[in-house]
């Protein structure tokens, strides 16, 4: 999938999994947003009777269909997950991420009072300091009015959006932010540049 927008905005869809997001005074954002059919998850042993009851066969085909995988990957996670990691619930983990996309995809809303805080703090013209990302975060989090639950609801939603692909799934920190790439449209083909950089950085520390 190759996406190429015009306005300083650089989409490499190359198949090197390279993660690059440089920010700068000249607001150039760059996001690889690879996610080409050869990123597998780790292999394991073939699913068993236990997962084939697990209870959860419309999320896994849901997850298969979100990630453009065959639901035969997402079988393996749920058979790893319940063979070697006792922390994680397959059915939840699908769940979860399943309610984070669907905040994702509604997002029109969230995203004009996300930008409403953070030009709140920082211009449109440039990236926030890290004074000003602090006190924008500190705003979000206070929960003076719905308007800024809404905005901290889908930076919430990002975060587990990357973080469950990265943690729970397995996959490594350039892919789980090429999977979100879909969902950020509307910020780096937009022309608020603080918009840009607070949420490159809510990527960087949602995979570190």
């Amino acid at each position: 999938m190759d996406i190429d927008n015009d306005t300083d905005i650089d989409v490499d869809t190359d198949t090197d999994l390279d993660l690059d997001m440089d920010i700068d005074n000249d607001t150039d954002i760059d996001v690889d947003t690879d996610t080409d059919d050869d990123i597998l998850l780790n292999t394991f042993e073939p699913m068993s009777e236990k997962v084939r009851s697990s209870g959860c066969p419309a999320l896994v085909q849901w997850a298969a269909n979100e990630l453009g995988v065959n639901p035969d990957e997402i079988q393996i996670f749920v058979a790893n997950s319940l063979g070697s990691r006792s922390d994680i619930q397959p059915c939840d983990t699908c769940s979860k991420l399943k309610v984070a996309a669907t905040i994702l995809g509604d997002s029109s809303q969230r995203l004009e009072t996300l930008a409403m805080v953070v030009n709140q703090f920082a211009s449109p013209a440039g990236p926030p300091s890290d004074e000003q990302m602090a006190m924008i975060a500190g705003m979000l989090n206070s929960g003076e009015g719905p308007q800024y639950a809404a905005a901290q609801e889908w930076v919430d939603a990002l975060v587990a959006y990357v973080g469950i692909l990265n943690t729970d799934f397995g996959y490594n920190a350039e892919q789980s932010v090429a999977y979100a790439g879909k969902y950020l449209a509307p910020v780096l083909e937009g022309d608020n540049a603080a918009l840009m950089a607070y949420v490159t950085g809510l990527l960087q520390n949602a995979v570190q």
